[in-house]
C-alpha cells in the first residue's frame, strides 16, 4: 500500500497529465499543433516538409517546439537557483505555469477581436507546457510521462496488462502488484481525459478551458507546497 505522501503525489501528477490533454486539445483545435506533445510536432513538421507550401506551418510548429524548450530551460534554471538557497522550486514552478496558463486564457477575453485564438497564445501555452515538464522530470514519477511520448506510456502501459495475464494464467508467478504497476495505463487515461475535457470545454468557450487548466495546475503547486513535497 502507498504511504499517504507518495499516493498524493501519484494523484498531482496525474492532474498535471490531465492538464496536458486539455491543453493539447485546445492547441490542436485551433491550430493542428500540439502545446505540449512534442512527438506528435516532430511527426507534424515531417509531414509538412513533404507538402506544396511547407514553410508557413513548419515555422509555426518549429516555433511551437522551440517555445516548449525555453519553457524546460527556464524551469530548470529556476529549480536551480532555488535549490541553491535550500529551497525546492517544483511547487513555484508549477504555480508559475498554472498562472502563466491563465493569463493565456484572460487575453483571449480581451483580444482586438474577441476570442480569436493566436499564435501568441499557442507560444504561451507552449512555454507554460515546458515549464511543467521541468517540474515533472525533477518529480522523478516513474511510468509517468507528463506531457510527451505518450505512444511509450501506452505501450507500457500494454505491456504491463499482458506481463500481469500471463504471470496469472501460467500461475508460475503472482502478477506484480506494486505502486506503479498500473500507473503507465493512468496516465495515459488521463491524457486522454483531460483531452475529451479539452474538446468539451472548447464548446463553451477557448478561454475557459485554458482558464481551467491554469487554475488545477496552479492549484497542484499549492497543494505541493502546503504539504511540503515541492
Amino acid at each position: 500500500m502507498l504511504s499517504a505522501p507518495v499516493a498524493t503525489n501519484r494523484k498531482l501528477v496525474l492532474l498535471m497529465v490531465l492538464v496536458a490533454g486539455c491543453v493539447d486539445a485546445v492547441g490542436f483545435k485551433n491550430t493542428q499543433i500540439f502545446p505540449a506533445n512534442m512527438t506528435g510536432n516532430a511527426v507534424l513538421i515531417a509531414s509538412s516538409l513533404g507538402s506544396a507550401s511547407p514553410v508557413e506551418p513548419v515555422a509555426l510548429t518549429a516555433m511551437t517546439l522551440l517555445s516548449f524548450c525555453v519553457g524546460c530551460a527556464l524551469g530548470a534554471l529556476l529549480i536551480r537557483i532555488l535549490v541553491k538557497k535550500n529551497i525546492s522550486g517544483i511547487a513555484p514552478l508549477l504555480v508559475l505555469s498554472g498562472l502563466l496558463l491563465c493569463v493565456c486564457g484572460i487575453s483571449l477575453f480581451y483580444n482586438s477581436v474577441p476570442r480569436i485564438f493566436s499564435t501568441a497564445h499557442l507560444l504561451m501555452l507552449a512555454v507554460a507546457m515546458g515549464m511543467q515538464s521541468s517540474a515533472a522530470f525533477s518529480m522523478s514519477t516513474p511510468g509517468a510521462g507528463i506531457t510527451t511520448v505518450i505512444t511509450s506510456t501506452l505501450t507500457a502501459a500494454i505491456s504491463t496488462i499482458m506481463d500481469s495475464f500471463y504471470r496469472i494464467f501460467s500461475k508460475e508467478e503472482k502478477p506484480h502488484t506494486g505502486a506503479d504497476t498500473y500507473l503507465p495505463l493512468l496516465v495515459f487515461g488521463c491524457y486522454l481525459t483531460g483531452a475529451l475535457l479539452g474538446v468539451f470545454l472548447l464548446g463553451i468557450s477557448t478561454a475557459v478551458a485554458i482558464l481551467l487548466a491554469g487554475v488545477i495546475l496552479a492549484g497542484v503547486g499549492v497543494t505541493m507546497f502546503s504539504s511540503g513535497k515541492s
